[in-house]
């Protein structure tokens, strides 16, 4: 049980609406760097990431399904943005993510498995760039409420 701020960070509404606004010229992105965003966005898997700080100073990240939240994702975006009001609770299985890789290739040396691992590794880094040590597959995620 995690117990903390609670931000939700919806990336598929990224990867929608970068494009859009990027094509209406709101972005300022030159077109070398916006075709590699959108490049980006048709390769990495998308979806809901929860990114929990406990109050022991700790960053916990997790995914979410968007079926399972009592209110829509679009909904959280438009009336709280990234950051959820309160204090949160969540129950979960929580494991360490090992922030430091050794070689892929030592793991195989199989000519179809390698670029395989190759681009797991690559969305791992892009998702968690190193500030979160553990995720959570949560189960229950809940406030108190206090009238």
């Amino acid at each position: 049980m995690l117990k903390g701020a609670l931000t939700i960070r919806n990336f598929e509404t990224l990867k929608t609406t970068v494009p859009k606004l990027n094509k209406a010229n709101l972005l300022g992105l030159k077109a070398k760097d916006a075709r590699a965003f959108e490049s980006m966005f048709s390769i990495v898997p998308m979806g809901l990431e929860m990114d929990m700080y406990t109050n022991q100073g700790e960053s916990i990240i997790g995914t979410l399904k968007g079926e399972y939240l009592t209110i829509s994702p679009d909904d959280l975006l438009r009336i709280y943005g990234n950051y959820i009001p309160g204090e949160w609770y969540a129950l979960g299985v929580v494991d360490c993510i090992s922030t430091e890789r050794e070689n892929l290739s030592q793991f195989t040396d199989s000519d179809l498995r390698m670029p395989l691992d190759q681009y797991a590794e690559g969305i791992r880094l892009i998702y968690n760039q190193g500030y979160a040590t553990h995720a959570i597959v949560p189960m229950l995620i809940f406030r108190e409420l206090v009238l």
